[in-house]
């Protein structure tokens, strides 16, 4: 180790004396030294940087996710309002039923009842043709055999078709009866009531 600092003083004693006038002062002074890291306020600043810029993009995120879930929520309103109003609908229909216009000026009121039973096989096939003649302005209504609507008029099988004018019962059929039958009975029926005919299926 000794030897090695003298061979080095040597060294830099002869190096010395072979330099120009002037530079035994830089030769004395060991090159400056490029810093091995960066200073601590610059180091907690780039930090804080890279901080801020994650912040920034998961904010970025959220909003673009906010942004997308009040599009679907204002749909889902929308279509909320949508359903109540045809809820609503739905519901004045069931307690406001429409009234069938009927065609003549006659006062009298000509209603038909059929009374009918969920295992009534005729019933069923009746259903189409009275909710037909219905639509046309004709009165059919159709009550359960276990209603005391029922009961009160009286009846022997279903289904069983009553011709009211005015409340009274006026004629009365058993079984399946077509549309075009149950058409031109109506028919006759509004003309019972005007006083031209007797009633007639």
């Amino acid at each position: 180790m000794r030897l090695a600092t003298f061979i080095t003083v040597i060294l830099w004693a002869a190096i010395a004396n072979a330099a120009p006038p002037g530079i035994e002062l830089l030769l004395d002074e060991p090159p400056p030294k490029a810093p091995s890291t960066l200073p601590q306020e610059l180091k907690l600043a780039l930090d804080a940087l890279a901080k801020d810029s994650q912040v920034l993009a998961d904010a970025s995120l959220r909003v673009a996710a906010l942004q997308s879930a009040t599009v679907d929520l204002a749909a889902a309103q929308a279509a909320i309002v949508a359903d109540q109003k045809k809820l609503a609908a739905m519901l004045d229909a069931l307690i406001h039923p429409p009234q069938p216009i009927v065609p003549d000026s006659t006062t009298a009121r000509v209603e038909v009842l059929v009374i009918s039973s969920p295992t009534c096989a005729p019933c069923k096939l009746m259903e189409p043709d009275l909710l037909a003649l219905v639509a046309e302005g004709q009165r059919f209504r159709v009550i359960d055999q276990t209603s005391d609507e029922a009961k009160r008029l009286g009846f022997a099988a279903t289904p069983t078709l009553i011709a009211l004018v005015d409340g009274r019962d006026v004629q009365r059929v058993q079984g399946r009866v077509s549309r075009e039958e149950l058409r031109k009975w109506y028919e006759k029926l509004r003309d019972y009531a005007r006083g031209t005919k007797e009633p007639g299926k």
